[in-house]
């Protein structure tokens, strides 16, 4: 049986900072923890955070949750921060997303992120 993928900082990688942007503080906690021993994480619930981090910072990859305030029920915010994030950095992102449409992950895929984690 393969094992999964593990994410590790290293100097061959040179992953070192993420942005994991969710609004859920529940989901956003646990996955810190499971980040945090390797890697600096930054935080943020809201597009404005995540852009203020971003510009404060050297950020080497984003968590990106599509469905953040105002329209949480809908990709539309977490796909206008990805665009931002794709057009103003070399950051990689990862899409984390509980929206019931394949829609929100198949233009996060033509947009360049890197994984799509989904519930669908």
């Amino acid at each position: 049986m393969p094992k999964a993928a593990v994410l590790k900082s290293t100097e061959e990688t040179h992953i070192r900072n993420i942005l994991l942007v969710e609004d859920d503080i529940a989901l956003r906690k646990q996955i810190r923890l499971c980040l945090e021993k390797d890697f600096n994480v930054f935080e943020a619930k809201s597009t404005i955070e995540a852009i203020e981090i971003q510009k404060e910072n050297d950020i080497d990859i984003v968590i990106l949750d599509l469905g953040l305030p105002p329209f949480e029920n809908t990709p539309e915010e977490g796909i206008r921060l990805l665009d931002y994030m794709l057009s103003n950095s070399a950051t990689k992102v990862i899409i984390l997303t509980g929206q019931k449409t394949e829609e929100a992950a198949v233009e996060s895929i033509k947009k360049a992120a890197l994984i799509i984690l989904s519930n669908l």
